[in-house]
């Protein structure tokens, strides 16, 4: 879970980091030592970065003060990467020199280094993610990660999020279909179709993400290839009602999968849970698992009392 949640952590990072400097969280200018203590002591450190306050700006780096009082330099070399953010499709020039990027009195955000304990110029991410990790023999959860900080936000992106799983979801559409007489070598159009959907009472006009069309395709090549039109062409086949009966053996609920033909593409709302636990089924060999984080309850007395 260590691993996991180290893995996550850096990803988040680094992919902050390459979107650009937000600029400091605070400027606090001309304070005396104890104002900038006392405005540190209402942050906390969140996901290992901890607030700190740029007490001095040289060539070689930052001089910041943290919490705890110690003062510790920021080599410039951490922070190179602080462009400027100016939109989502671009960033400002590199920055030069430390000055380009932070100026006394700023509150900024350091992590130490894992190996030396240098400090390193760091900004809180803006994105967020999850990542579930369950053995699919039993549903023991090995890690499980809700974002990135729990001290930023209670919210478990792992449990509660319900998004749409997009293209991931199409294995359970295809599951349905070899179920219901089709085989993996069966043949399904991959051709335009246009037509107005009973659900949604309006044209319709789906395409894959390439807006090519294959023709004829066995069904296996269809799924590796991720073939919307196919995906739609069985759903429609099967029938949207007796699919979602199907797919509840999954353990998705009735009410996050839309009774629409747009589910082929993925868009019921469920958790990154649901869908691991979903994924499992495929993964052992077609029984359905729960998930669970607690292995054994013992007494004081090494009596167990729940497995």
């Amino acid at each position: 879970q260590d691993a996991a949640s180290s893995a996550l952590h850096e990803g988040l990072i680094a992919y902050d980091q390459r979107h650009g400097f937000r600029g400091p969280e605070t400027r606090l200018p001309g304070l005396t030592r104890e104002a900038w203590l006392a405005e540190l002591a209402k942050h906390k450190s969140i996901g290992g970065l901890q607030p700190a306050i740029a007490t001095q700006v040289e060539q070689s780096g930052i001089m910041v003060l943290l919490r705890n009082g110690e003062e510790q330099p920021v080599a410039w070399d951490s922070m190179k990467w602080a462009r400027p953010f100016l939109n989502t499709n671009s960033l400002g020039p590199r920055p030069q020199k430390p000055a380009d990027v932070a100026q006394i009195g700023d509150l900024v955000r350091v992590e130490p280094d894992k190996e030396s304990g240098a400090l390193l110029f760091r900004q809180i991410p803006a994105a967020q993610s999850a990542l579930v990790s369950l053995d699919p023999q039993d549903g023991a959860i090995r890690a499980l990660v809700g974002g990135f900080s729990f001290e930023q936000s209670n919210y478990n992106r792992a449990t509660q999020a319900k998004r749409q799983p997009g293209s991931s979801f199409k294995p359970f559409v295809y599951s349905a279909a070899l179920d219901n007489g089709y085989t993996a070598a069966s043949l399904v159009n991959d051709a335009p179709i246009v037509f107005v959907d009973e659900y949604l009472d309006k044209v319709w006009r789906p395409k894959n993400d390439t807006n090519t069309f294959l023709g004829p395709i066995r069904i296996r090549e269809a799924l590796y290839k991720s073939r919307n039109l196919v995906s739609i062409r069985l759903l429609q086949a099967m029938g949207v009602g007796k699919t979602i009966d199907y797919m509840t053996r999954f353990g998705f609920a009735k009410s996050d999968l839309p009774p629409n033909l747009s589910l082929a593409l993925g868009t019921a709302t469920l958790t990154p849970m649901e869908i691991a636990t979903g994924w499992s089924t495929f993964a052992n060999g077609g029984y359905k698992i729960a998930p669970y984080l607690i292995d054994k309850i013992e007494s004081r007395n090494g009596d167990t009392l729940f497995t």
